[in-house]
């Protein structure tokens, strides 16, 4: 069987997903500009080589306000499409991945269209088009529902995005919820030789999510001020991906931190999952804060690490 992948090559998650089935089939992937922008090209290859999973390119968000742009993904989709004739596509992420199911209007290679959702995509960035009001908002958000027809199959971390997806964007096709698990063993393989040395010798609190506003780290910095003045001194404040998510965001978060005398930061950049892992056995609590969420992985992990989690 041929399956493409609209998917990240940078999430665990997708990637344990689709290297489930690229050692039995013929699996290709396509990525986000975002996420192709942020793998070298030794990176790309590497990826290619241990997974089995050739990447083909890259695609742009799909985007009403630069028609050019999308045309012109729209046209490079369909040359992939053509050209590897795949018998499944796989879209990772509604949010705005989805809307490439809309190429399928102008025909082309008869593919099985299937979606996978994760929770914040469908509960709260596709209803927030409708929540506007405006006319721009209800018309991208009856795209989502033209797209969401295009696909034959749902797969959700959780019944409440199925039931999303079939009140709110009208989905009649098939449907699963597939809970996101926890790779133990790979988890578990002590690597203390990934542990940044400036972490080494005092204790710290783990804050692992993303740098958007759906994670609410503004919270978190609340909690940080909030807390008695021994802990603040005590612990160093471990926060991740700096140089990923919303700039303007990160650029809030950073001047935030500088207003909070007394507290140690540590904000860095975006890691590996096995750096990730190597910070969940190490650090004396986990803690996040979302405002909206699914089945959060990273407290599985964190769990599994045996630190207990705040969320």
């Amino acid at each position: 069987m041929k399956i493409l992948y609209f998917a990240n090559a940078l999430d665990v998650h997708d990637v344990k997903w689709m290297t489930y089935f690229s050692h039995r089939h013929d699996c290709r992937l396509v990525l986000r500009s975002l996420h192709f922008g942020g793998m070298s090209g030794c990176q790309r290859d590497e990826f290619n080589r241990s997974y089995r999973l050739p990447i083909l390119g890259e695609l742009p968000d799909f985007s009403l306000a630069r028609p050019l742009r999308t045309l012109l993904g729209w046209y490079k989709l369909r040359k992939i499409l053509n050209d590897f004739q795949p018998d499944i596509v796989h879209v990772m992420f509604a949010e705005p991945n989805a809307l490439w199911s809309l190429t399928r209007i102008l025909g082309g290679p008869k593919a099985s269209w299937i979606l996978t959702t994760r929770g914040t995509d469908i509960l709260v960035t596709v209803p927030k088009f409708n929540q506007r009001g405006d006319r721009f908002g209800r018309f991208v958000h009856w795209l989502y529902r033209r797209a969401f027809a295009g696909f034959e199959a749902l797969a959700a971390t959780s019944k409440a995005q199925i039931e999303a997806a079939q009140n709110d964007l009208g989905y009649r096709g098939r449907v699963a919820v597939v809970r996101t698990g926890v790779d133990v063993e790979r988890l578990l393989q002590p690597r203390p030789d990934l542990l940044l040395e400036s972490l080494r010798e005092r204790p710290f609190i783990f804050f692992p999510r993303l740098m958007a506003p759906i994670y609410n780290q503004e919270l978190s910095l609340d909690i940080i001020a909030a807390l008695p003045k021994e802990i603040k001194s005590d612990y160093k404040m471990v926060f991740v991906d700096s140089d990923l998510g919303d700039p303007a965001y990160v650029r809030e978060i950073r001047g935030r931190m500088d207003q909070l005398p007394g507290v140690e930061f540590e904000f860095l950049k975006r890691l590996e999952p096995e750096q990730v892992w190597e910070l969940y056995k190490r650090a004396a609590l986990t803690v996040m804060t979302p405002r909206s969420d699914g089945t959060p992985v990273s407290a599985m992990e964190s769990l599994i690490c045996g630190t207990p989690v705040v969320a």
